[in-house]
């Protein structure tokens, strides 16, 4: 029968609901994908065969099969927020879907508490993805923790934000590589979160990205080798080109994201 994975981490096969949650399996990577005519695949790294047993009796093994993956060899597609077509985006769940459902590249957005503590949220405020109202950036962590960032989504409730370490943690585990959005941040700031990609030995697989310059400037102070993206929406000469030539240091790995696909923009 079919397998499922809900936001709290347990495994639904068929009827059934096993009594763990993901983390508690051992593993730290995996892929599910629906095969399609009414078959499942499964795929876990670092298993030889799991059992599940229920309290009817019944039970169900998965064994391993062995295969080569090259994620190199697909189109690289960078799962925006997490997979919140389903989950609510920037949480913990959204990206556990992102890496069920095949993606090992994430993008997510950085902001931060009133207390310095790096968390993951697109907007300047909260209003749009919680049951909360106001900005980010005026509340403490414990403050933000006591908010549902679920509570638009009746499968989702009482999901909470997460911080940059959640994250970071999990794209680890999982085998994801993570494109972080700078969206503010003092160079101070900016060097923690360097520090904290580096901790969790991400560093060669992530990529920093910001429509500001100066932040990604910040990036190379702590990380002189970084992935840098500027993102811009239109390109000329001021506003992308001149930025992104005085980013891209001979160590530097540079490049420039728009939706400007002009032949100037091109050109330039």
């Amino acid at each position: 029968p079919a397998i499922t994975i809900d936001a709290r981490g347990f495994w639904r096969i068929g009827n059934k609901l096993t009594d763990k949650g993901l983390e508690e399996w051992g593993t730290d990577r995996m892929i599910l994908a629906n095969a399609g005519d009414g078959e499942f695949a499964g795929i876990i790294e670092d298993y030889t065969a799991w059992s599940f047993y229920f309290s009817d009796g019944s039970s169900v093994t998965l064994k391993k099969t062995l295969f080569t993956y090259d994620p190199d060899e697909r189109m690289r597609g960078i799962n925006h927020r997490g997979y919140n077509r389903s989950a609510p985006e920037n949480t913990l769940p959204a990206y556990r879907l992102s890496r069920l459902m095949g993606f090992r590249y994430v993008e997510t957005d950085i902001r931060f508490s009133s207390d310095g503590v790096p968390v993951l949220l697109h907007d300047a405020t909260v209003n749009r993805t919680s049951d909360g109202d106001g900005a980010v950036a005026d509340f403490t962590w414990e403050e933000l923790q006591a908010m549902d960032f679920g509570a638009k989504s009746q499968d989702y409730r009482g999901t909470k934000i997460p911080n940059l370490d959640d994250f970071l943690a999990l794209c680890s585990d999982l085998g994801m590589m993570p494109y972080l959005e700078l969206k503010t941040g003092t160079d101070e700031q900016i060097g923690q979160i360097v520090q904290m990609v580096e901790e969790y030995g991400l560093t060669e697989n992530t990529v920093y990205i910001s429509f500001y310059d100066y932040l990604l400037a910040a990036v190379s102070k702590f990380n002189p080798t970084a992935t840098l993206g500027l993102l811009v929406k239109k390109v000329d000469y001021d506003t992308a080109i001149a930025p992104a030539l005085a980013l891209c240091t001979v160590a530097d790995k540079l490049f420039i994201d728009s939706s400007d696909y002009g032949e100037e923009a091109v050109k330039l």
